[in-house]
């Protein structure tokens, strides 16, 4: 796109130029193509306009002070356009498409008498200054987004700034929800009308869960000032609060290598768990092995996810850990795993039930499987019409029903281990 760097806006630097006689005397330039904003591109000429036909003094001298410092100076020249109603004038100083130093503030000094006004030789401009910055960076953007605003959904997420923009490399942004990075996403770089913009494509329009918060950040360096590739981005941020009502779904995973490959001589190695839809790890990934009272630690592992069969698998390697005689429970914490495409779901925590001779080896017998997600219990694979119980450890019933549709679930009062007894089998479970 084709620039002017010269601004025709009527009386815009007036503030920004010093004149010291009397205006009757003095030839007062309209506009000037500098100082109104930050500069980021090479200079290669400046611009003034007049009312009338100017022409240069003998002596006419411009040049770029910085610090007290001339760093460089220009070389003036005047050209006249004659209309039908007026005619204009213009004094340019022309650079070898200078190159300032960014981070600096400047100002531009022309001597005083330079520029002569044609009509009337005795009416000279005064010595003009005009101050500029080059700045060190290319400054806040402004969001499309307000900060701390209610998203239902949306399909992209725009940074704009005050220049045209270029990307650096291949630029990305991620998404984190409740602080926890959950996707990263392409950061499209572009310009228009002197205008700059970074957005995240999200690809489809995304569902924010309500009440949930999100943050979305651009890393610092990710985009330039267009005509200066040193001149980058600073980290941008915009933090936002879902507001789709709608349920989003869940993301629980279909089925264990544990139900129909028990433990060879009770000891873990390799524990996967399967998933219908595109899973990526999060940050801070880990499945956990609590001993048989949900009470300690035994082991922490950090999972790999790989896909086999059109299902996504998130493995655990346990190295030959030897399972306690009273069981354990293998638990995904919550956030471990993150889906891929769409919506940005995260796992809840759930816990998978391992015994040496009893709960998960009777079950890889049964189709019967148990399983707890927060602090939902979920009972599948059950011939209808069966009846299953809840209990605490210390005997206390506190859930029991009929299965309906082969499948059957139940609200746990507390975190605690429960043993859950249906079609003749029994297993423990337990909530973290």
């Amino acid at each position: 796109m084709k620039k002017q760097l010269f601004l025709g806006i009527l009386g815009l630097m007036m503030s920004a130029i010093s004149l010291s006689a009397e205006a009757a005397d003095v030839l007062i330039p309209e506009c000037c193509s500098i100082g109104d904003k930050p500069v980021y591109a090479p200079i290669s000429e400046i611009a003034f306009s007049f009312d009338g036909e100017v022409a240069l003094a003998e002596n006419a001298r411009a040049q770029i002070v910085c610090e007290g410092k001339t760093v460089a100076v220009g070389t003036l020249s005047v050209s006249n356009y004659r209309g039908q109603k007026r005619t204009q004038g213009q004094a340019i100083i022309a650079f070898d498409n200078l190159l300032l130093p960014k981070g600096k503030d400047y100002r531009l000094e022309i001597s005083a008498g330079a520029i002569v006004s044609v009509k009337d030789p005795g009416t000279m401009t005064e010595a003009i200054n005009v101050d500029f910055s080059v700045p060190e960076n290319l400054g806040k953007a402004v969001c499309g987004i307000e900060n701390g605003a209610t998203v239902e959904s949306t399909h992209n997420i725009v940074f704009y700034f005050s220049t045209e923009t270029e990307p650096v490399g291949k630029p990305t942004m991620t998404l984190y929800r409740e602080g926890v990075a959950v996707r990263t996403v392409e950061a499209v770089v572009g310009w228009d009308w002197n205008l700059g913009q970074v957005y995240a494509d999200f690809g489809a329009n995304l569902h924010f869960e309500k009440g949930v918060r999100y943050s979305l950040v651009l890393p610092e360096g990710c985009a330039s000032a267009r005509l200066r590739s040193d001149i980058t981005n600073v980290e941008e941020k915009v933090d936002f609060v879902g507001g789709y009502a709608e349920p989003i779904a869940p993301l629980n995973y279909v089925w264990c290598n544990l139900f129909d490959h028990h433990p060879d001589n009770g000891v873990l190695y390799d524990v996967s768990f399967y998933y219908d839809r595109a899973i990526v790890l999060s940050e801070s990934p880990k499945m956990q092995v609590f001993d048989g009272k949900g009470q300690t630690l035994l082991k922490e592992v950090t999972p790999v996810v790989t896909e086999e069969n059109r299902f996504w698998a998130l493995t655990g390697n346990f190295e030959g850990m030897v399972i306690p005689e009273s069981g354990c429970f293998i638990v995904i914490p919550e956030g471990t795993i993150v889906t891929a495409e769409g919506d940005v779901t995260v796992n809840r925590k759930s816990s998978t039930t391992v015994n040496v001779n009893t709960g998960m080896e009777e079950m890889g017998k049964s189709p019967v499987r148990c399983r707890v997600v927060g602090r939902q219990l979920l009972i599948e694979g059950v011939p209808s019409d069966s009846v299953y119980e809840v209990l605490t450890m210390d005997g206390k019933t506190v859930a029991c029903g009929k299965v309906v549709s082969s499948s059957a679930s139940a609200e746990l009062p507390l975190q605690g281990v429960y043993v859950v007894r249906v079609s003749g089998i029994s297993c423990k479970v337990a909530v973290f």
